[in-house]
This record gives structure tokens, sequence and C-alpha cells, in this order.
């Protein structure tokens, strides 16, 4: 075996030479920056016509321009994680107390202390929990008594059980949030608005 040095050409390319580092002019914003980029190389006509090395650099600049958000494990910074609503349901309908009772028709008080006893337990940790309401999930559940709850508990969520923990926990954001689906552009404002450390999701199986 003999040893060679390997050979490397640290002539950067002109795209990389011109435009490594976006160097922003004096009142130019990052996206501005960006479009201009787009326009010179002709990046805004699509990109697959494009160099490799040019969407290498476009990337590069993206990725610099990131802010990193760091945790320790068990810190969420005093961010809210979400909690499926029909998963909540899931487990409440699940419970002995509640599944015994609903053969003989819908037990409304019953599943409104359980429900927030539930969440007062996950309040209790001094974390907080956002309810997420799929409008789409309304179809998963098989039988009628499930359906007319859900309706009641979502109505009770949104109009009463939202302002009562707000004044209780002195929270000034919303608490409860409905939307058509989990693909709709407002779930997706949600995510990257409030950043929820994680998600409690089941699937219901009744």
């Amino acid at each position: 075996y003999q040893y060679r040095a390997a050979e490397y050409d640290y002539e950067p390319n002109f795209v990389q030479r011109d435009n490594l580092l976006f160097k922003l002019k004096r009142k130019q914003t990052f996206a501005d920056r960006m479009r201009a980029f787009e326009l010179k190389h002709g990046m805004h006509c699509g990109l697959d016509a494009c160099a490799v090395e040019l969407l290498e650099v476009y990337g590069v600049n993206i990725h610099n321009h990131f802010t990193p958000i760091y945790e320790n494990i068990g810190e969420d910074n005093h961010r809210p994680f979400m909690f499926d609503f029909d998963s909540l349901l899931l487990d409440l309908f699940h419970a002995p107390l509640i599944a015994s009772q609903l053969k003989y028709g819908p037990r409304l008080l019953p599943c409104i202390d359980m429900l927030e006893s539930f969440l007062d337990l996950l309040f209790g940790g001094g974390r907080s929990v956002q309810l997420i309401i799929f409008e789409c999930n309304a179809n998963l559940w098989r039988h009628s008594i499930h359906l007319y709850l859900r309706h009641y508990l979502r109505y009770y969520v949104l109009f009463y059980w939202q302002r009562k923990q707000q004044r209780k926990y002195d929270i000034a954001y919303p608490l409860a949030f409905e939307f058509s689906s989990f693909w709709c552009a407002d779930f997706c404002e949600y995510i990257y608005q409030y950043l929820p450390v994680f998600a409690l999701v089941a699937r219901p199986d009744f």
C-alpha cells in the first residue's frame, strides 16, 4: 500500500464563489435576497432544470437562516401540547363507570365530570393542554350515542371548559381549536404558531 495525498479542488465554482453567503443589502430582508437570487439564476421557472451546485447553495443558505430550538428532556419552555379530542373521548368512553352506563342512554354529567377531572390532571403538572377537534373524525364513531355525546362535549369544551380553564390558570391563549382535517391550512398555521411540544393521539375503534 502506498499513501497518496488526496487531490482536492479548493477553488469553488462560479455559483459558490458568487453566492456562497447571501449578503443582505441595507433595508433588504432575507426573503427579498432569496427572490433576487432566484430571478438572477432563473429558479422562478422551476427547479428541475437547475444545476445541482446551484440547488446546493440555495439549500445551504436557507438552512443557515433557520433558528434552532434547544430543549432538555422534560422541558417544554412553557409551550402547550396538543391533545386530540376524539382520542380523549375514546379514553372517556372506555372508563368502566361510563361504559357500563351508556347502554341505558347518554350520561352527560358523569362524562363532563370525568372529562374535567382528567384535563385537570394534565394541567396539574404545570403544563397546559390544547384540545384539537377535527371535524373529519366525527365519521369514525360507529354508535349513535357516542356521536351524540361527541357533539355535546364538543360544544361544552369550546364554549365553557375553555373559558373556565383560562380564568382558573390565568391563560390568555386559546385552549380549544376546531379544524376541518389534519391537512387544512388552518391546522398548519396552528402548528407553526404554537409549536406544540408533543401530541396525544389514539385511534377511535368503537
